[in-house]
């Protein structure tokens, strides 16, 4: 049969040559366009630090994606960061890091980020940060922040001590927050991000918009850092503006230390000469003869401890000698010109923020947090900066956050508010987020029963303290230098065997020290709100150098147990009328409770000891306990006017006013004093 070939035929013959042509030419595209667009991601995979002599190992550090954020971790020892270039190569140290940068904008650059630096506390690394504000990293740069978090020099993946005897780690020890080394670090550091390019040609971070914040040994360092602002100390002690090392000017723009010393010489040996009401509060004075403080034993010990195992301690003749100047501390009285000055000189020098700041030269807006029962680092260390930093610097924002979120006997009860206050803090400063943050001064109330406490808020310090409760005893008595505390009231309300700041105890007698019991409150009770001060005319039987006291005032409940509520310890001058306070406190005594006021020859181990015998024989007694109520003409009288030491500037103090006086409030006060007298007891 004969077979017609229609045209029709001879179209789906086509049809379908042309289908499988195009089915092929698809498939060809679809693996042509995957390949493109991987090799595109690929291409996309931000690298820092491809710039030889930045790492290690001249390692270049690859960027990983999170889905929410990139992430830069030095993974491999090749890729951590050689510490700050002011030191030769062959002492420089190879430093552990991460970097989260916010993910790449499909639109505008990727880039000019600010930076917030999260400083790790003693005994921590870049993943610890302290006061578990690690948890921030995350929230922050999701929020469009750059997070830098780096393990300080003798700590964990920087030379800590599984790694202090690789040869890389020949000269990676500890410094102990110096403003030469571990300082000087981050400023290193956040230099490198403002030269780093993405891959659209943008500089990584904004050299103008740099926050810093850090707990403890972080908060310490933060400190340093915002009192120097836009200037670097270099190995030699020579200041210099700070320049990243393509030569841009850096500064900090913002910080917000938690749990920070100011004066690390008066945090961990006080002499209780500083005080809460005057502006350049130096550890040796205005005159430089203030003599050597008293060893907070336990915490020191502790600290001490826990950095020789994990840390990485300088060994003779390297500085700084830890071991040794621990050593000699704890040796104890006499802490002479030879022995324990040259280490305070040398914590003062490099070591403490307070000192670095300069009427030429504004520090950052700061926020401080602190805890109200942190035997550590108390309240008035932030207050000795803020103090100073309004004389200096009027219009600078230096606020204080207080809450009961600290070291030991602090807790982490208030960490969500304090960590809240920072971040509000760096979105105004740095993101130009909100409206100004405020009050200057906040101070939440201790709470230990779970009623919940008020927030008192002020624009200064002193405007807190609207009232004082007030005794005076002229006849005093003496104290001896074994008093003490009982020995389940030492164990108890020490920050490292007991660190509860809501523990109670019974009550009992005090031989060799002087107590006095005030009567309860008026209906309501009071609030007690600032520094504890006592006024007295002292004289030392003995070497008044190596002589001390510690006051404490407690909170007594019906059923006789005690609470600690402040504490202090002074190195008295031979004889005279002084001054000293304990530290800041906030705390309700309820019209059930009383206060009383113990003064001691000791508190050991949480204020050493001394190794010497005296007497002090103490008369013309005023004690003041400042609190939140205005006077009331009965038991809250208005604030005394402070006794200023010669040398010493007081702050700017406010006149509260009080109400007219009645024949009632009259008797009561009378009332009042006669009940003091009566109760005061000297054993």
């Amino acid at each position: 049969m004969r077979t017609f070939n229609s045209p029709l035929n001879h179209l789906r013959h086509d049809k379908s040559t042309i289908l499988s042509s195009f089915n092929a030419a698809l498939s060809a595209l679809v693996t042509v366009l995957s390949i493109s667009l991987l090799a595109s991601s690929a291409q996309a995979q931000l690298i820092i630090f491809e710039t030889p002599g930045i790492t290690l190992g001249d390692d270049a550090v690859e960027c990983i994606d999170q889905v929410t954020y990139r992430e830069c971790v030095s993974d491999v020892g090749s890729e951590r960061i050689l510490s700050h270039n002011g030191q030769p190569v062959a002492e420089r140290t190879p430093l552990d890091f991460k970097l989260l940068l916010p993910q790449a904008p499909a639109v505008g650059d990727d880039g000019n980020y600010p930076l917030v630096v999260f400083i790790h506390g003693w005994n921590g690394n870049k993943n610890s940060t302290g006061g578990g504000v690690e948890s921030e990293h995350i929230p922050y740069v999701e929020a469009g922040y750059a997070v830098l978090a780096y393990s300080a020099r003798g700590w964990g993946g920087s030379c800590g001590s599984a790694q202090q005897l690789n040869p890389e780690c020949s000269n990676g020890w500890n410094h102990l927050a110096d403003a030469r080394y571990e300082v000087r670090d981050t400023q290193y550091i956040a230099g490198l991000l403002a030269d780093e390019l993405s891959d659209d040609g943008t500089p990584l971070i904004d050299p103008m918009r740099i926050g810093v914040t850090g707990v403890s040994y972080g908060g310490g360092q933060s400190t340093i850092l915002t009192s120097l602002r836009n200037r670097v100390v270099e190995t030699d002690g020579t200041v210099n503006p700070w320049l990243s090392p393509a030569g841009k000017p850096m500064q900090i723009a913002a910080a917000a230390p938690y749990w920070a010393w100011t004066d690390l010489t008066y945090s961990l040996a006080p002499n209780g000469r500083n005080l809460d009401y005057v502006s350049n509060n130096s550890y040796f004075g205005p005159a430089g003869v203030y003599p050597f403080g008293i060893l907070k034993e336990s915490y020191v010990t502790g600290l001490y401890g826990t950095g020789n195992a994990n840390s990485n301690y300088a060994e003779s003749p390297d500085e700084p000698p830890l071991t040794q100047w621990y050593t000699t501390l704890l040796a104890g009285e006499p802490y002479t010109v030879a022995t324990a000055k040259p280490i305070a000189d040398e914590i003062i020098a490099y070591h403490s923020g307070y000192y670095w700041l300069d009427p030429e030269v504004e520090p950052a807006p700061t926020l401080f947090n602190s805890g109200w029962s942190d035997d550590l680092f108390p309240v008035d260390e932030p207050l000795r900066w803020i103090h100073a930093v309004n004389t200096m610097h009027p219009n600078v924002n230096a606020a204080l956050y207080a809450t009961n979120y600290g070291h030991a006997r602090a807790s982490s009860v208030d960490a969500g508010i304090a960590k809240a206050s920072v971040r509000e803090w760096f979105d105004f400063y740095l993101m130009d987020i909100g409206e100004e943050p405020g009050p200057v001064i906040r101070a939440k109330v201790q709470d230990c029963d779970s009623s919940g406490t008020p927030t008192y808020v002020a624009d200064r310090w002193s405007e807190l303290m609207l009232g004082e409760i007030r005794f005076e005893d002229a006849v005093g008595g003496i104290v001896t230098s074994s008093s003490s505390p009982s020995a389940n009231a030492t164990q108890s309300f020490d920050p490292i065997t007991g660190g509860n700041a809501c523990a109670r105890v019974n009550d009992s007698p005090i031989t060799g020290g002087l107590v006095y019991d005030l009567p309860m409150p008026d209906t309501g009770g009071y609030t007690v709100l600032g520094s504890p001060t006592i006024i007295a005319d002292i004289t030392v039987t003995g070497v008044a150098s190596e002589s001390m006291l510690v006051a404490r005032l407690l909170d007594v409940s019906p059923n006789g147990t005690e609470l600690l509520l402040a504490r202090g310890a002074y190195r008295p001058d031979a004889s005279g009328v002084q001054v000293f306070q304990m530290h800041p406190i906030a705390a309700r005594v309820h019209d059930d409770h009383h206060l009383q006021v113990e003064i001691l020859g000791h508190e050991n181990p949480t204020h050493r000891q001394s190794n010497s015998a005296y007497t002090l024989t103490i008369t013309d007694i005023d004690v003041r306990v400042p609190v939140a109520e205005r006077p009331n003409n009965m038991q809250i009288n208005k604030p005394a006017e402070k006794l200023v030491p010669a040398g010493l500037v007081s702050v700017a103090l406010i006149d509260v006013a009080v109400p007219a006086i009645s024949l009632l409030g009259l008797g009561f006060m009378g009332a009042f004093l006669l009940q003091v007298a009566k109760r005061a007891r000297r054993n």
